[in-house]
């Protein structure tokens, strides 16, 4: 360090160290290359985005403006005393119209402070390149700051201090400072290296499958599951189905639907309760101990597709095709007789249509248990809606609904809605639901009111197989959550928008309120290729539909 002293900080940090050894690089769209977890994950890691945080900078003295870039190590960059020419200047400092520049200039804060805030430039961006030599990859790198301070014998252009010169359009640097060395691995490269090491491992003997050669005849099975419409059903299904729901999973009243007393009568379609036996089957939650047992199992596989595609075919032979058995056998019927009633598939080998969802899953476990269990803490409490919280079903007030519901999607959303805890922590909602069904980490929402896209990997790419979120809202004033979600599927070309309201009552009753509506979504093939505040501005131009409004209620509960 030369010239004024400073010092580098995060506010409200209990970390010994500010920067690590050693940072993994993202390759992302536009050219963007983003250091992961700089300077450290803080105040815990975050696994669907840029992980990391701002850094403000402490100046011993009297300071104007400041800026921050990475460099190698061994470059000197600016030095104390050093002319710079304002055209120079500006080709250097990131912004709107140079997103890609190597500086990011520091916000004044109050004590002769600085904040370098990455989320107002889409992360940590560095474009040194690199190569494929050993000696590339352990060179070491620094993030680099310079700042210059005011002074009345020098006069300002554009809010540089302008050294006394015969040229006008120059400025001075009067302090440095770096950070502690490091060096940088790609994405792709931390990656290889633990899949050579899952690779090392043998793997067990792969059984084959009795259900191989009755691909398509299972096939039209899970096709017909996948489209048992709750909202269809005739009084007297939607009776049992109530009655077997109670049975199963001691839910007492099942929230936005229609309940059975108030339906018409009508004929039940052939196999509908086998449908909605099955749903219910595959929605229990000891059979889904048992999936997450065998996906965290095979969380390795993830990171090859081969390995990933037979883990597909043994917990699909292993886990699913059996309960599907079992409930056909419950009602005297094979796959076969379902099928041949039902008629030939829409696609051969529809059961192929959980792979994408067994890809997020899976990849939920691995990302699980290749870091420490993360533990919202709750201790202290940032905001009154922070905490556990259960529904109350009886309070729960539906005013509009248009929308089909799936019995599978139905049982699974009211997996996660039914209880969870949630904390606000540095401009961050951090929720998870509890207990929770898989293997997972929590969801986490940034509260700046800019598009962002929920469970996305660092490489850009969902982490929900077919499905893409994106999302923005914020803290009002009030100190309500606000939020706009926004669920495309890929197979479907319609976005369904939520409006969500998250208020407290008081202090041990929360509710979510909630207004939805449909779009249909006017883009071409690569639209979910985009980023999310690209599609989030597509889609406000599209027209939209009302298509339901509903108020939960929770209560607050203490958990141990």
């Amino acid at each position: 360090m030369t010239g004024v002293p400073c010092d580098f900080y995060i506010p409200h940090c209990s970390h010994t160290a500010l920067f690590v050894s050693s940072y993994v690089r993202c390759q992302k769209s536009q050219g963007h290359k983003i250091l992961r977890c700089f300077p450290h994950c803080c105040p815990a890691h975050i696994h669907y985005r840029n992980c990391g945080s701002s850094i403000c900078l402490a100046v011993h003295g009297s300071a104007s403006r400041a800026f921050v870039g990475f460099t190698l190590a061994a470059d000197k960059g600016f030095v104390v005393g050093d002319v710079v020419s304002m055209d120079e200047l500006g080709r250097l400092i990131r912004g709107r119209e140079n997103p890609l520049a190597t500086y990011l200039e520091g916000t004044k804060i109050p004590g002769d402070h600085f904040r370098f805030d990455e989320k107002q430039v889409d992360g940590w961006h560095y474009a040194w390149k690199s190569g494929r030599s050993k000696v590339q990859r352990d060179l070491e790198h620094v993030l680099r700051v310079q700042f210059i301070a005011s002074s009345t014998r020098h006069r300002w252009i554009q809010g540089f201090v302008v050294v006394p010169s015969n040229d006008d359009n120059c400025v001075t640097v009067v302090g440095t400072a770096v950070s502690t060395p490091f060096t940088i691995v790609s994405y792709r490269g931390e990656h290889n290296k633990k899949k050579k090491k899952a690779l090392a491992v043998p793997r067990r003997l792969r059984h084959p499958s009795s259900h191989e050669d009755n691909r398509n005849v299972y096939g039209r099975v899970v096709e017909f599951l996948t489209s048992c419409r709750l909202d269809d059903c005739p009084r007297d299904l939607m009776a049992w189905f109530e009655g077997l729901v109670l049975q199963e999973r001691g839910a007492r009243i099942l929230p936005l639907l229609q309940p059975s007393h108030d339906r018409a009568p009508g004929l039940i379609p052939a196999f509908a309760k086998v449908g909605l036996q099955l749903a219910v089957a595959l929605a229990r939650p000891d059979f889904a101990v048992r999936v997450d047992a065998q996906l965290r199992h095979e969380a390795g596989a993830v990171l090859h597709k081969t390995a990933l595609t037979q883990a597909f075919e043994r917990v699909m032979g292993q886990l699913f095709l059996p309960v599907i058995d079992g409930v056909l056998a419950d009602h005297g019927v094979t796959a076969v007789d379902v099928a041949s009633a039902l008629g030939p598939p829409a696609a051969p080998a529809i059961v192929d249509g959980f792979f994408p969802r067994f890809v997020a899953q899976i990849r939920e476990a691995y990302i699980a248990t290749e870091t420490p269990p993360y533990t919202l803490d709750l201790t202290p409490c940032t905001l009154p809606l922070d905490g556990s919280w259960v529904l109350d079903a009886a309070a729960t007030r539906t005013t509009q609904w248009t929308l089909a519901v799936l019995a599978p999607h139905y049982l699974r959303w009211l997996n996660v809605v039914t209880s969870f805890t949630q904390r606000y922590a540095h401009g961050v909602l951090r929720i998870r639901s509890a207990p929770s069904t898989f293997t997972t980490v929590p969801a986490e929402l940034v509260c700046d009111g800019n598009p962002h896209s929920l469970r996305l990997l660092p490489n850009g790419e969902s982490c929900m197989g077919a499905i893409a979120i994106d999302y923005a809202g914020g803290l009002s004033p009030s100190g309500d959550l606000r939020f706009q979600l926004y669920f495309y599927e890929r197979a479907r070309a319609v976005c369904l928008i939520a409006s969500v309201t998250m208020t407290t009552l008081d202090s041990q009753t929360l509710t979510h309120s909630v207004s939805l509506r449909t779009a249909t979504v006017n883009a071409g093939r690569d639209f979910l290729d985009l980023d999310a505040a690209s599609r989030v501005h597509q889609v406000q131009q599209w027209q939209a539909v009302a298509a339901g409004a509903f108020v939960m209620t929770y209560r607050r509960v203490e958990r141990p």
